[in-house]
This record gives C-alpha cells, sequence and structure tokens, in this order.
C-alpha cells in the first residue's frame, strides 16, 4: 500500500507536533526548576521569581492531562529510573492524538 502525498505530509506533521510538545514539556519543566532554584539563591529578585511561576504554569498547561493526575497520586513511584520518562511520552501522545483528530480532516480531501 503507498501512501498518498497527504498521508506523508500529515504523518510529519503529526511527528513534529508529537517531538516539539515533549521537547517543551520537558524544556519548561526545567526551565521553571532552574530558574526556581535561581529565585532560592536570591530571594529579592522578582523576576526570578515570575519567571519561574511562568515556566511552571505552563509546564502545568503542557503536562495535563496525563501528568497532572499521575501528579497527585503516589503512582509515578512505581516508574523506577528510566521508566520515569514513560508518563511525559504517553502524555505526549495523547496530545499528538488529539492534536491528530483535529486536522486530520484538512488532509482527507
Amino acid at each position: 500500500m503507498k501512501l498518498s502525498k497527504r498521508s506523508k505530509k500529515l504523518a510529519l506533521i503529526v511527528a513534529v507536533f508529537f517531538f516539539a510538545h515533549l521537547i517543551l514539556q520537558f524544556g519548561f519543566l526545567l526551565w521553571g526548576f532552574a530558574t526556581g532554584m535561581a529565585h532560592f539563591d536570591n530571594p529579592n529578585d522578582n523576576t526570578l521569581e515570575t519567571k519561574s511561576k511562568l515556566y511552571l504554569n505552563i509546564y502545568t498547561v503542557l503536562s495535563f492531562p496525563l501528568l497532572s493526575v499521575l501528579d497527585r497520586m503516589p503512582l509515578l513511584d512505581i516508574f523506577p529510573s528510566f521508566f520515569g520518562y514513560i508518563p511525559f511520552i504517553l502524555n505526549s501522545a495523547l496530545w499528538t492524538l488529539v492534536f491528530y483528530f483535529l486536522i486530520r480532516k484538512r488532509f482527507e480531501r
């Protein structure tokens, strides 16, 4: 079965979305943590506090729904070491699935 150009383009867009979401999810978590630690070292710097809150709020949006639910339950403890990345990957896959269903109609014509 040969894929059409539209199907290939859709697959590429979906793959890029998945990796972009995964990278941004980790990126905002790390930026929020780093600026939070910098604010811990400089408690009078309100700019660092604002940046830290902003980055962590963006991470909260990107980590919804899977990581937000798992964060409130002790289930993340069952993913030791390398397997701790599985919930992040599954969350990005869930976002990608929703993204796919939203844009697939544009590529069916």
